[in-house]
């Protein structure tokens, strides 16, 4: 009767300690495995890396392009973040800041007239009377007509034909019948720059003696490219970048290697693209001042690391369009709930 005690008490001993054992495993185990979530939360993800884990989406909200709808919203405070055009007047005039597209998403993106090539390559002139209108426009004069249209609210015609006259293409003294005899379509795409610089085309032809007819504002460029094919218009403004990538090419950052590829691109679909213009405007994410001081946001890279979600607001093709949301998930490397 002697050894059932000592024996029960040195087995006590033993499961005490190793109880005790495994109580200290699991509490190292623990301690290691939290301290990587610490030692990296999100306010610290380096600019431009991937989003950490707990980051939530950027919201995507379907409005227009770069026009009334989400500038209202953005400056009403609907939207954190805006698809706008970088040649848009309202940006500068209300003090928002475009987010530096620090890796290069968007290619040059220069204006540039295309024409239907049956017409291009058989009236004389044509090409030379839109070629005169590209060569005369630059960015900054871009941006303050579209000021004009978006902010002062003038009529896209009215300033396209002030802009004209002022740079001496436009007018009685500068008239001619080069181009008596030819009927063309000028078309837009559905905003407000295209609308005045495709009001240019009609107004320099129209000096020309031609016989013009327009259909501005048509939509998209799903909707645009299309009707230029198809023989519905005959001529429009396009963006050279874009309008390759749209085509199926790959665009580059260098002005004259892209427009070669353009020029390749469109020549099997009946399309001829002019000379490009000084003038352009690319696709940018456009926040206003308080967003960017609140969240420390100066490039597109910045917003991979706030933590709260951020609602974008664009046109509804924008989840589709590689230079868009498809283009800010694959180079940037962010996460939207379209």
């Amino acid at each position: 009767m002697t050894k059932s005690p000592r024996w029960l008490f040195a087995a006590v001993l033993v499961t005490v300690s190793l109880v005790a054992a495994a109580c200290g495993d699991d509490s190292d185990s623990s301690a290691s495995s939290s301290a990587p979530a610490e030692s990296t939360p999100a306010e610290t993800t380096p600019a431009g890396s991937t989003p950490p884990a707990g980051a939530p989406a950027i919201v995507f909200k379907a409005l227009d392009a770069g026009g009334p709808l989400t500038t209202g919203a953005l400056e009403n405070g609907d939207i954190d973040i805006a698809l706008m055009f970088s040649s848009q007047g309202v940006i500068s005039a209300n003090g928002w800041v475009v987010l530096e597209d620090d890796k290069q998403l968007q290619p040059v993106e220069n204006l540039v007239p295309v024409v239907r090539s049956e017409i291009a390559e058989s009236t004389v002139g044509l090409a030379e009377v839109l070629n005169t209108v590209s060569a005369n426009l630059t960015t900054e004069e871009l941006s303050a007509l579209n000021l004009k249209v978006d902010v002062d609210k003038e009529d896209p015609a009215a300033v396209a034909e002030e802009f004209l006259l002022a740079k001496g293409l436009a007018g009685e003294e500068v008239g001619s019948d080069g181009l008596a005899g030819l009927s063309i379509t000028v078309g837009s795409a559905n905003f407000s720059e295209q609308e005045i610089v495709a009001n240019m085309y009609a107004i320099v032809l129209r000096n020309n003696s031609a016989n013009v007819t327009t259909k501005f504002q048509l939509g998209s460029r799903e909707v645009v490219a299309p009707a230029l094919e198809t023989g519905e218009i005959d001529v429009y403004p396009e963006y050279v970048g874009s309008y390759l990538t749209f085509l199926g090419g790959q665009p580059t950052g260098d002005l004259d290697e892209t427009m070669e590829l353009l020029i390749a691109a469109t020549e099997p679909i009946g399309v001829t693209p002019l000379d490009p213009s000084p003038a352009a405007d690319a696709n940018a994410l456009v926040v206003t001042q308080e967003t960017a001081d609140e969240f420390g946001l100066t490039t597109i890279s910045d917003l991979a690391t706030v933590t709260e979600q951020l609602t974008l607001g664009g046109p509804p093709e924008c989840p589709e369009r590689p230079l868009c949301i498809l283009g800010f998930e694959e180079v940037y490397g962010l996460t939207f709930e379209v």
